[in-house]
């Protein structure tokens, strides 16, 4: 029992550590193209996240240049589109191993990758070695820049040494002006404890720093406003381009017309001197006593005979108007009867009036008879 106990362990440990796959457990392959693969041979372990979910088992070399590694995938590991397949080290001596790490975090789980499926973008992590190698330039001018530095402390530290010797007398002055420079900024930074130990000082500054944001608020309001006024300006002066530009327009035409302009208003203002010496003329002529309009403006025996002579026409025209009236009047009784003027008018038994004409008199005035040179001529109205 002890003897076939050991067998099956030593079964378990040679599978499990070696290539020999466990009974039972399934793989399946997966392929991936790399342009070099340094360090990876068969059973090389493949690992997802640090942990081992396979083995190479074989490398292929491409033409005309790249690698091909045929890995086998233990069944269960999933293996999705977007996680990278990289050659890195597995320690500082370069053991090469093949791992899938993610692409991204952020990226969404991608689709699993089936048997067969082949990897055409595998990346070649940096080897520690190679490194090393790359850096031994840069450390032979590190080296040589750090051996340089020693050389010039060298001699810093020489001439330091000198000076010092030199100059024994002048540390303890410096020594002193050191030690009243330190006093003086000592006493400076007592007056400012002075100024900002004050309880009053301090409320003073801390309400000032509150302010701030008010006061800044207040200066970008006044800002706000300070456009807005001058953009009110620009307004104004595009009305005032406007308005210029207008009255050049107003303007253009009347200076091309300038002289005959001129010309008009010369002869405007001949006229009007000329219409002025007339009414100087005219006002003399009122003004003097010897012409007519001065002598009726100026005497006054002239404008009474002037004034009489119009009441007198006026009184005549009011006295002519009755006169007027009866001729109107006895003109139109002969035009209705004519043969009142004759001897057979006043033979004729007919009542007056009968005529040629209607009676066009009123028949509530009475009738009153005139005899002119014994003739009755007819009736005429009372008045």
């Amino acid at each position: 029992m002890v003897v076939l106990a050991a067998a099956l362990i030593t079964a378990f440990l040679v599978a499990r550590f070696g290539d020999l796959p466990l009974p039972g457990a399934g793989t399946y392959t997966i392929y991936a193209r790399f342009p070099y693969a340094p360090g990876v041979t068969e059973g090389t372990p493949v690992r997802k996240s640090g942990v081992q979910i396979g083995r190479v088992t074989s490398v292929e070399l491409l033409k005309p240049a790249g690698v091909r590694i045929t890995t086998e995938i233990n069944n269960g590991i999933p293996i999705v589109d977007t996680e990278t397949c990289r050659i890195s080290s597995a320690s500082v001596l370069g053991d090469a191993i093949i791992e899938f790490v993610p692409s991204r975090l952020d990226l969404p789980p991608g689709n699993l990758l089936e048997d067969g499926t082949e990897i055409v973008n595998g990346v070649v992590g940096g080897n520690p070695l190679d490194v090393l190698v790359s850096l031994e330039t840069d450390m032979r001018g590190a080296l040589g820049s750090i051996s340089r530095a020693g050389t010039e402390v060298e001699v810093v530290a020489r001439n330091l040494n000198t000076a010092m010797g030199n100059n024994e007398d002048q540390i303890p002055r410096l020594a002193q002006k050191a030690e009243r420079a330190l006093d003086q900024f000592s006493q400076a930074m007592n007056s400012i404890n002075e100024v900002f130990g004050d309880e009053q000082m301090r409320a003073g500054l801390k309400q000032t720093l509150r302010d701030v944001p008010a006061f800044m608020q207040e200066a970008r309001g006044t800002l706000r406003k300070a456009d807005e006024a001058f953009d009110g300006f620009k307004s104004v002066s595009d009305r005032a381009s406007r308005n210029l530009e207008n009255l050049e327009n107003f303007t253009k035409p009347l200076g091309e017309r300038g002289p005959q302009l001129v010309d008009n208003l010369d002869g405007s203002l001949a006229n009007i001197n000329e219409l002025l010496e007339q009414l100087v003329v005219l006002t003399e002529g009122l003004n003097s006593r010897q012409g007519t309009l001065g002598r009726i403006l100026h005497d006054d025996v002239l404008y009474r005979r002037l004034d009489n002579t119009l009441a007198n026409a006026e009184e005549i025209t009011s006295k002519l108007r009755p006169i007027l009236d009866d001729i109107r009047i006895f003109s139109d009784k002969i035009a209705r009867d004519p043969r009142q003027l004759g001897l057979k008018g006043a033979l004729d038994r007919r009542p007056t009036g009968v005529g040629t004409k209607s009676p066009l008199l009123p028949h509530d005035e009475p009738p009153i008879s005139l005899d002119y040179g014994g003739w009755d001529t007819g009736v005429l109205p009372s008045h």
